[in-house]
Parts: structure tokens; sequence; C-alpha cells
């Protein structure tokens, strides 16, 4: 090869690489353009999650202390607060039932389920929605925890 074949090649390879850096400065361009504009997107969706999530702790803070004024006022005014009546068992349910071979039976599985205590639970409207207790439940409650 002569001197001048060899400097053709050469620049020849310096234009190529020219061109690949060129590219490659480029290509670093646009991924940086294209991180920039996704993290301003990134940034206007956190922006709007964190309106919304404050919107809705604003609405449940107004719940809490609606709540507790009812509570308040329920507190201040003990007449207004009644337990439910447990409902009486009809008078036909006591009556003894004709079995299939017309002899009468009483009724031993309605006795006993009248016998059964009946359980009522009272919703307390500060605890959300979670069964009341009485202060000596929550005090039995606390030592079992210290226990531990």
């Amino acid at each position: 090869m002569s001197a001048v074949d060899t400097l053709e090649q050469l620049q020849k390879k310096r234009t190529e690489l020219e061109d690949k850096w060129a590219s490659l400065q480029q290509k670093e361009k646009t991924l940086e353009e294209n991180i920039k504009a996704l993290e301003e997107k990134l940034t206007v969706q956190l922006e709007g999650k964190i309106s919304e999530k404050n919107e809705l702790l604003g609405m449940l803070e107004s719940s809490k202390r609606n709540l507790e004024e009812k509570l308040k006022e329920l507190q201040g005014k003990p007449e207004s607060y009644s337990i439910p009546e447990v409902p009486k068992p009809k008078e036909e349910e006591s009556f003894p039932r004709l079995s299939t071979d017309s002899t009468l039976e009483e009724p031993k599985i309605e006795e006993e389920r009248l016998k059964q205590p009946v359980r009522v639970t009272v919703e307390s409207a500060v605890s959300g929605g979670q069964p009341a207790q009485h202060e000596w439940q929550k005090e039995r409650e606390d030592k079992k925890k210290r226990k531990w």
C-alpha cells in the first residue's frame, strides 16, 4: 500500500468515527430530554395525587370533628340515648305443635332457642364502627397487652 492509500483509509476511518461520535452525542441529548420530560410528568402526577390526598384528609378531619361534636352532644344529653329492647317472642311460638302422628309435642328446639341469651352489639361512632367497650373491658385488654 502506498502512503496515499493509507492516508485515504485513515481519513475515512476518522470520518466514520466522527459520525459515530456525533450520533452518540445526539442520542445522549435526546435521552436527557426524554428523562427531563418524564421527570416533569412524574412531578405533575405526584402533585395531583398529593392534592387529592389533602382533599381526602380534609374531608376525613371534617367528618371526625362532626362525629366528635355529636358524641359530645350525646354525652351531654343522656336521655337522648336509649338501649334497644330485645323483641319478645310471639305467643304462638310457645304453643305445642302437632306431629305427624297427631300427638302433641313440646317444641324443644324453640324452647332451647328462647333460653339462649341475646347478644346486642352497639357500635361507636367515634371508633370507626368498632363495637363499643366498657371501661373495665378496655382496662383488662390493656393489662393483657402490658403482660406481653
